[in-house]
């Protein structure tokens, strides 16, 4: 399992347009949990995976629909078919703290 781009600077070579951003988490089984914490533990995002297919975007949203912070990011993936979890750390950048000019 893995999350692409990670970390997320600014854009994702995948994204149609800058409203519409995104991550994307690979090689997951059918049905997933994924549980998106802050690094002060704090849940950011509950997503419920359940299709067969092992990509899964997250829009880089908290519950509000807000954008999430700049930061570092825990991610806990829990797999029931399978029995198994996963933790990823994910760094995210928006655009407005991405410095392109040096």
């Amino acid at each position: 399992m893995n999350v692409f781009p990670n970390p997320y600077i600014g854009f994702n070579p995948q994204e149609l347009n800058k409203y519409a951003r995104f991550v994307t988490f690979t090689h997951l089984p059918r049905k997933a949990t994924v549980r998106v914490f802050n690094l002060a533990g704090v849940l950011v995002r509950t997503l419920l995976k359940d299709d067969t297919s092992q990509f899964f975007q997250w829009d880089l949203r908290n519950e509000d629909g807000f954008p999430v912070a700049a930061g570092m990011y825990l991610v806990y993936i829990d797999m029931p078919e399978v029995g198994k979890t996963k933790t990823l750390k994910l760094g995210v950048i928006p655009e407005q703290q991405f410095i392109d000019r040096w």
